[in-house]
This record gives C-alpha cells, structure tokens and sequence, in this order.
C-alpha cells in the first residue's frame, strides 16, 4: 500500500497518490495530514489517482467517514481516475456523499486532468484588430 499526496502551490493543486491495498484509516490519515500542511488551502482543486489501487477495505460507512472529514472547501473540485471497477465504484461511493465542490470520476489520469484545467480556461475573445 502507499498513499501520499503533493501540493502543487502554483497550479492550486492537491495529487494525491493511492496504490495496492487502501484501507479507509489510510485514506482518513492522508486527509489528517493534508489538513495540517501549511502550504494547504482547502480552496485547492485535488487530483485523486488510484490507478495503482488493487483492492480496499472500503464500504459504505467508510465513505461516509471520509466524507465527513473532508478537508476541502465548496469552493475545490474533485478529479478522481479510477481505471479499475473497483476504484471506480468506491469513488462514485465517495462522491455520493461527500459534501463540498464540483466532484467527477474518470478512467484514466489524462481525463481527470484535463477535466481539472478546464475549470481554469478563460475565453478570451478574438481580437478584429486592422
């Protein structure tokens, strides 16, 4: 198992990192940990990649534990890749009832990526310079 997180200060951006086995305790320690660093902002947007993730012992009173100690504000949106059903699954489960900013799960790391630098875009209009 591993689990850890990077703050990315710059992008306003919280990864965090799961692979093997992850427990809820192990998920509920990386939210504890975030919360104390102080380079983060709960207005952060946060990447969740569990590519790697092969199994948990997650249920459904389990998200709703994680849920209740969220870290992040109304304000954050959540991106999380889930290749793997069971990924997958647990994080729609999360979703569900996790309270707090724009929340979406994707199969693969590029589309949650990108999903999360969509919300940053700003349209700039063409300029009809002669």
């Amino acid at each position: 198992m591993s689990v850890n997180f990077r703050i990315e200060g710059d992008s306003r951006l919280v990864v965090e990192y799961f692979s093997g086995t992850v427990t809820v305790n192990e998920f509920l320690e990386l939210q504890a940990h975030l919360a104390a660093d102080p380079a983060f902002d709960p207005d952060f947007d946060v990447l969740v990649d569990t590519t790697a993730v092969t199994d948990t012992n997650g249920s459904f009173a389990g998200a709703v534990q994680a849920a209740r100690s969220n870290p992040f504000s109304l304000k954050s949106r959540c991106a999380v890749a889930a290749s793997s059903d069971l990924a997958f699954g647990m994080a729609r489960m999360y979703g569900a009832v996790r309270k707090g900013g724009e929340f979406e799960v994707f199969r693969t790391l590029a589309e949650a990526r990108r999903w999360l630098e969509m919300s940053h875009l700003v349209e700039c209009p063409e300029s009809n310079t002669a």
